[in-house]
């Protein structure tokens, strides 16, 4: 039980970690004004290249 309770709490810490890096990522590359990953063009299909 007590690994079930260690391993619950390193997942939802390691997932807040994360979502923490994305934002501030994400407000870096809008403060410097760069192109935001969604507004990136498709890439072309690596089947085709």
């Amino acid at each position: 039980m007590r690994f079930r309770t260690i391993s619950f709490f390193s997942t939802k810490w390691s997932a807040s970690v994360r979502v923490r890096k994305v934002r501030k990522v994400r407000k870096t590359i809008h403060e410097l004004g760069g192109t935001m990953p969604e507004n990136l063009p498709v890439a072309e299909s690596i089947k085709k290249v």
